[in-house]
């Protein structure tokens, strides 16, 4: 770590003009320890955006061409920008031109177009969603029930059974081959749970999280063959539900047959740092809001889905549905402004708007025609700017 002088870490905000701008404070504490190539962040030495690394300059272009009220919110920028473009040489204002919305998919380490599910016959299948191709396919027997795939570079995917085992595979290596022994079917096996596995899911490309009927929580090392870094046993009945936040992989929250939600700080000696209760039945799911490391919501066998908040340590809003329907899954749109989930026995979506004044009915339901062939359990992605359901 830097040595900080000051009890404040401020180094910078961010603005409507500009985006962001660095603070006004003495960074050279920074500057000291700190070197991009031959610059210094936080020294004197100042160069227009022109004379900038031209991956800065694309990410700034990708960003714009992302964001349709950019010119609205960033009129001062949007201009620069502009400006930035009339310097460039003519190969680099090309590749400018061929930036659309979809490129800031480049910079973007949370962004997957990839998707996993897995059966029950102990098949795994990963499709891309922008060409809607099956990419992978693998078979590794016994009945399936998690999965999930590593967001930032998409190499590896998990797959855990009701036996306790975790499977996982380079799927970028394995291609859509599928082994003839067992022992080709997969890059690693992990150990370590006493029940099957009901959630998996990786912070990075090096560490992994599984939740278990076992009552654990695991935290793996998963470049070193398996080795089990952590367990945290805080749960008293089965932990069905799992997600870590999007803006700190250090943190992640759990829900469990125990009516209980706890959040976790990995980065803690006590990892369990606040438990919220109010559920009056098994939470079946969990999910942070979109860029809150404090705000979750958990979605129960009671037909309601609780909002807790840990800066309030309390629950702050409760949505319901007035028939008796488990919650199997919750999601937020990328805004955080509209709340999904789906139920048991019912092979529809349902919508509420977190702002709304009728917590108790949704505000859209979405239905699927037998014909469509979908399970009974619908795991809800909104991915886009407009909260448009995808």
């Amino acid at each position: 770590p830097i040595p900080n002088p000051h009890q404040m870490n401020i180094v910078g905000a961010t603005s409507p003009v500009t985006m962001f701008f660095p603070t006004a404070n003495d960074m050279t504490y920074v500057s000291n320890h700190v070197v991009f190539g031959n610059d210094r962040p936080f020294d004197n030495d100042y160069n227009p955006l022109y004379d900038r690394d031209f991956e800065l300059i694309k990410y700034l272009f990708a960003f714009r061409a992302s964001n349709n009220q950019f010119v609205t919110y960033f009129g001062e920028l949007n201009t620069y920008l502009d400006y930035t473009y009339r310097t460039l040489t003519n190969n680099q204002r090309n590749e400018l031109d061929a930036i659309d919305a979809t490129s800031i998919q480049t910079y973007n380490p949370l962004y997957s177009n990839r998707v996993v599910t897995c059966t029950d016959k102990g098949r795994v299948l990963v499709y891309n969603t922008d060409t809607r191709e099956k990419i992978y396919e693998n078979s590794f027997g016994g009945m399936l029930n998690a999965c999930a795939i590593e967001q930032n570079d998409n190499q590896m995917c998990a797959v855990g059974g009701f036996d306790g085992t975790i499977f996982i595979q380079n799927i970028k290596t394995a291609g859509k081959r599928g082994g003839t022994k067992e022992s080709e079917n997969y890059d690693k096996k992990l150990t370590g749970h006493f029940g099957g596995i009901s959630n998996i899911r990786f912070l990075n490309s090096s560490y992994m999280l599984s939740a278990s009927y076992d009552s654990m929580i695991i935290l793996w090392d998963i470049n070193s063959q398996g080795k089990i870094v952590n367990s945290f046993r805080d749960h008293t009945s089965e932990v069905s539900g799992l997600d870590v936040c999007d803006t700190n992989g250090n943190i992640f929250a759990s829900g469990s047959g125990d009516t209980t939600a706890k959040l976790w700080d990995l980065r803690e000696k006590k990892a369990c740092v606040g438990t919220f209760q109010g559920c009056d039945s098994s939470i079946n799911c969990i999910k942070f809001l979109p860029g809150r490391i404090s705000t979750i919501a958990a979605g129960s066998e009671d037909s309601t889905i609780r909002i807790f908040d840990y800066r309030a340590f309390k629950e702050i809003g409760c949505f319901r549905r007035s028939e008796n329907n488990s919650i199997n899954s919750v999601f937020f749109s990328k805004s955080g402004c509209l709340l999904f989930a789906t139920v048991s026995d019912r092979q529809n979506i349902f919508c509420w708007d977190l702002f709304g004044e009728d917590p108790e009915n949704p505000v859209k339901e979405f239905g699927f025609d037998n014909s469509d062939n979908v399970p009974e359990t619908i795991n809800v992605l909104v991915r886009d700017e407009e909260d448009n359901l995808q």
